[in-house]
């Protein structure tokens, strides 16, 4: 029954995202690459400012994409900037910088890519989409962070799971992850509609890549690296400078850098 109704929150999902493709393709070139335009399963378009400083504010329940995109600054102002911001976290920092990098480079991801390029097992992650809610057999449910893909030597993509924490919260990551990419496995079909809704053509084939990007422990290796790796889980390190600039470290597939 659970099988059922994530495959159902999954068609919702891919129908939202069937709609914005091209409103978000006219507001980044209007307006660069500040906001993210986010599908849902039940609330329309939610509008998610990338802005440093302010990240992550939105507003959701735009099904109006011609109002959108025509009234798209003042709404961005209203919602995704406002006078008193809260508090934020560094994975919401992160996650907006990475979300941002990705949109200004055809959603390749290309900060996370340079970290990865000096390990033994590159990967060029492509960004999909972000927050994606599916119930959970025990009633509740699970939330990935991003999901991205990546490119097979054959021109079809493998999935990739990334999960964003600002604490180093090993066991609730890995279960996080794991149970995650399970649920992208086993609607395969699925998410290949999403990621195709968005990226245009995508043929999904491969189990899930899973990632964790966490704060840095310092220059050597992290030394739950070597623990994730023996998991099938890439680790990242992040640093973040007083000026907000994030520096992302991977750790080789055996756990070392």
């Amino acid at each position: 029954m659970t099988h059922d109704l994530r495959r159902t929150r999954l068609e919702k999902i891919t129908a939202c995202a069937a709609m914005l493709r091209e409103p978000l393709r006219l507001i980044h070139a209007a307006h660069g690459y500040d906001v993210h335009l986010r599908p849902t399963s039940s609330n329309g378009v939610t509008m998610i400012g990338l802005s440093a400083g302010r990240p992550q504010r939105g507003k959701g329940g735009f099904n109006d994409m011609e109002r959108l995109v025509r009234d798209f600054r003042a709404l961005f102002d209203e919602h995704c900037m406002p006078d008193s911001h809260g508090r934020d976290t560094p994975e919401k920092e992160l996650q907006s910088a990475l979300i941002r990098d990705a949109y200004a480079h055809s959603r390749e991801m290309t900060l996370l890519t340079a970290a990865f390029a000096t390990t033994n097992a590159p990967l060029a992650p492509i960004f999909v989409t972000d927050e994606i809610a599916l119930p959970t057999d025990d009633g509740g449910k699970m939330v990935c962070d991003m999901l991205c893909v990546t490119r097979n030597d054959d021109g079809s993509f493998r999935p990739l799971l990334i999960e964003l924490k600002s604490e180093r919260a090993k066991k609730t990551l890995i279960a996080q992850v794991e149970g995650y990419a399970a649920f992208v496995d086993e609607q395969s079909a699925g998410f290949e509609a999403l990621t195709t809704a968005l990226l245009g053509s995508a043929r999904l084939v491969g189990a899930c890549q899973k990632c964790i990007v966490w704060p840095g422990s310092g220059e050597g290796a992290d030394r739950h690296a070597k623990d994730l790796a023996a998991r099938g889980i890439r680790l990242v390190a992040y640093t973040q400078s007083e000026d907000g600039a994030f520096t992302l470290r991977a750790h080789d597939v055996t756990g070392t850098t």
